[in-house]
């Protein structure tokens, strides 16, 4: 498993050594430091709902599936590009975390669960 930001060459090195390569993305969370959600803050702040124990991270609001999806495609496409195998995605249960799914007004844990099934 590697990171999706990682080197183009760095991938493909480890493919060319016939390994099967699957990018790492957490695709529940934003992750300040990354160059996307630098370059566009207000969008993945839009998708913010509350903060993860121990990490410097926040989860994601899995019930705005469009404006989600529409800031994690990028990512896919470019670790498809750079020769990635698959995805591995990271933080797929906001519905199982109270920190997350407490701080989706207007839904219930059951429906943010609907919700998380839905985007994974």
């Amino acid at each position: 498993v590697m990171d999706w930001e990682e080197d183009e060459s760095e991938i493909r090195a480890v493919r060319d050594a016939g390994h099967i390569v699957l990018c790492y993305i957490s695709v529940g969370s934003v992750e300040p430091w990354r160059g996307d959600a630098n370059a566009n803050r207000d969008a993945w702040k839009a998708i913010a709902v509350g903060s993860m124990s121990n990490w410097d991270e926040e989860w994601i609001d899995v019930t705005k599936l469009s404006a989600v999806s529409a800031l994690m495609a990028p990512r896919f496409d470019t670790a498809q590009a750079k020769g990635c195998h698959g995805i591995e995605p990271d933080n797929i249960d906001c519905y199982d975390n109270s920190a997350c799914y407490n701080q989706i007004s207007g839904y219930t844990k059951a429906q943010v669960k609907t919700a998380q099934i839905a985007y994974n």
